[in-house]
């Protein structure tokens, strides 16, 4: 019988849109995000409105905070706010920045 955070590992890993991301040399399966789009008026500087976010298992990367960079699906980003926990806890979500 599997745990729940084994469970949650699995569920993450067999999404879609399911990705790969490393911090302090753990890897563990991961849903990255994008929210929202430029906008502004056709012709000038698009203003970005855009938020990254990044779902995993809390417990896979410890240590894992504001000013940290992780790699995510093969490229590098720089962990903004959070990790900030889901639900029971297991889960977690913090906003990412490319580096």
């Amino acid at each position: 019988m599997m745990t729940p955070l084994e469970l949650l590992r699995a569920q993450i890993a067999a999404m879609p849109s399911s990705t790969t991301a490393s911090h302090g040399g753990t890897t563990t399966p991961a849903l990255l995000d994008f929210e929202g789009a430029p906008f502004g008026d056709e012709g000038a500087a698009q203003i970005g409105g855009e938020i990254i976010t990044l779902r995993y298992p809390y417990h896979d990367l410890p240590g894992l905070a504001p000013g940290e960079t992780l790699t995510v699906g093969g490229a590098s980003y720089l962990v903004s706010a959070g990790p900030r926990r889901i639900g029971d806890g297991l889960e977690a979500m913090v906003l990412l920045e490319e580096a």
